[in-house]
């Protein structure tokens, strides 16, 4: 049965992975909120990201992301430099803490792939990711065929 509402369905498993994903690193002995810890991988992912790209990669106001990059630099986990392409930018890098931070995200997502795979098959989870990646596919050119002004005005 198709579910009514299915972006509900979809906001609660985020939510849930939110949560899920915060326990499971709690409870690896990392301190980290899920906003902390995706930034820590991408920057990982692109050392001397800018901050406003990283915000752009991460769906958030800058302003939001100024807190989060602050918490991580207070933790020792990432440094800021001054962009010597824009004064008013700046470039982020991950410490060795940082690095050696993010090293242990690899044993904690192998054990929240575990609980959320928990009882699906290897066939369904195929299927599943087959459809949600249609899915994905459905929205984005959904998206890019709004008129701009629309996109704007959300």
């Amino acid at each position: 049965m198709i579910p009514k509402y299915p972006g509900f369905l979809f906001a609660d498993i985020v939510r849930l992975v939110r949560v899920t994903w915060e326990q499971t690193l709690e409870d690896q002995g990392i301190a980290l909120k899920l906003p902390q810890a995706r930034a820590l991988v991408y920057i990982e992912r692109q050392p001397g990201l800018r901050q406003i790209d990283l915000a752009k990669l991460m769906e958030i106001q800058p302003i939001t992301l100024v807190g989060i990059i602050d918490q991580l630099v207070g933790a020792e986990l990432v440094e800021r430099r001054a962009d010597p392409k824009d004064r008013r930018a700046y470039l982020l890098f991950l410490t060795a803490k940082g690095l050696a931070m993010t090293s242990k995200f690899e044993p904690a997502a192998s054990v929240f792939r575990t609980e959320c795979m928990r009882g699906v098959s290897d066939k369904d989870a195929e299927i599943m990711f087959s459809v949600l990646d249609k899915i994905l596919e459905n929205m984005t050119s959904a998206i890019k065929q709004q008129p701009k002004k629309n996109r704007n005005n959300r």
